[in-house]
């Protein structure tokens, strides 16, 4: 079991507070075990070109996502016995990371990543080396932060929200 707190993007968190659901698995396992958990999305706007002198604003743009958790190898262990043998970077799943507030001093975070697939597993088993820990790189499609799911991206480009 891990004796340090998770890592979420920059800053600690209790055990206790921190909450990792995957649709396999054991979560519980998956969660102490847990070291860090390091996340990124971005929308690249790109520029409306034409021959008018005014500027024509931004496009959509291309929205790009990554996730990487670093899990102790036994719980890494664990959660390859529930993915397919014969290529389980293929397999396509959601996940769902929570803070919990134990004293209701914060209000509780959920960050839901949608249509994952685990980009690159990256480990060392032996001793000196990288330790006993295995960071999954994962890319996903989308990122919804918050009780009401906000989204970086629109969900759906036809109803792409403007405001006057």
């Amino acid at each position: 079991m891990s004796l340090q707190p998770s890592y979420l993007n920059g800053k600690y968190y209790d055990h206790a507070c921190l909450r990792i659901s995957l649709p396999f698995g054991n979560n519980n396992f998956l969660t102490i075990h847990t070291k860090s958990v390091t996340y990124t999305n971005s929308l690249g706007k790109e520029a409306i070109i034409g021959s008018h002198p005014a500027a024509l604003g931004f496009g959509v743009g291309k929205y790009e996502g990554s996730l990487s958790i670093t899990i102790i190898r036994e719980a890494w262990e664990q959660l390859r016995s529930f993915l397919p043998v014969n290529g389980y970077g293929m397999a396509i799943f959601d996940a769902v990371i929570e803070y919990i507030s134990i004293n209701n001093s914060f209000e509780t975070s959920r960050l839901k990543f949608q249509r994952c697939e685990i980009k690159s597993t990256n480990g060392g088993s032996s001793q000196g080396q990288a330790g006993l820990d295995v960071q999954l790189d994962i890319v996903f499609c989308q990122l919804f932060e918050g009780q009401e799911e906000a989204s970086l991206a629109p969900v759906d480009l036809d109803k792409i929200v403007t405001t006057v």
